[in-house]
Order: structure tokens, then sequence, then C-alpha cells
């Protein structure tokens, strides 16, 4: 596999972390609200005199509660792998110039020696 090809699997999997990484951060807003939503309506229920109502709505809100804690471990490793996959892009990235910075000098080297021996032979 060349650089160039190693390179392009690096950055594709660069963007899928990117991808998963911004639809769990959109999943954990939403957790957050509804959580949010069912505290406000559990309020109103204790506020009504509806105990009945509240206990099954606290509940669904320690549902969701758990499922914000899961989905912020998520997240957090999800962006913890898109930091190692920048990186990993960036690394490759600077091989590939040091490469050809590398092959350029290289021939500049061949030039300058090919004109100076043909400088000689005249």
């Amino acid at each position: 596999m060349s650089h160039d090809d190693r390179y392009e699997r690096i950055r594709q999997s660069v963007a899928g972390v990117f991808y998963a990484r911004n639809r769990l951060a959109g999943e954990l807003e939403a957790l957050r609200a509804d959580v949010a939503r069912l505290e406000a309506a559990m309020r109103s229920a204790l506020c009504a005199g509806d105990e009945g109502g509240a206990r099954e709505l606290s509940l669904r809100k320690a549902a969701r509660a758990e499922a914000v804690i899961r989905a912020e471990r998520a997240l957090a490793e999800v962006q913890r792998e898109a930091m190692e996959a920048t990186a990993a892009l960036v690394g490759m990235r600077e091989s590939m110039r040091a490469r050809e910075r590398d092959e350029l000098l290289a021939r500049v080297t061949e030039l300058s020696i090919q004109r100076e021996v043909e400088q000689l032979g005249e």
C-alpha cells in the first residue's frame, strides 16, 4: 500500500470518527433536553398533586439520566479517538512532506552534479 493510499485511508477514518462524534453529541443534547422536560413535567405533576404521575416521570427521568451518563462516556471515548486519529493524520502528512522534501533535495543535488559534470566536460 502506498503512502498516499495509507494517508487516504487514515483521512477517511478520521472523517468517520468525526461523524460519530457529532452524531453522539447530538444524541446527548437530545437526551439532556428530554431529562429537562421530564423534570419540568414531574414538578408540574407534583404541584398538581399527581404523585403517581410524578413517580412515573421520576422513573423515566432516572432512566434517561443513566442514558445521558452512557452517552457522555461514549462521547468522551469518541473524542479521544478523534484526537488520536487527527494526530495520526497530521503525522502521516508531515511524513509525506518530509519524503517529498528529501526527494526534491535529492533531485536538485542530482541536477547540480550533472551540471558540474557538463561544465567540466566543456
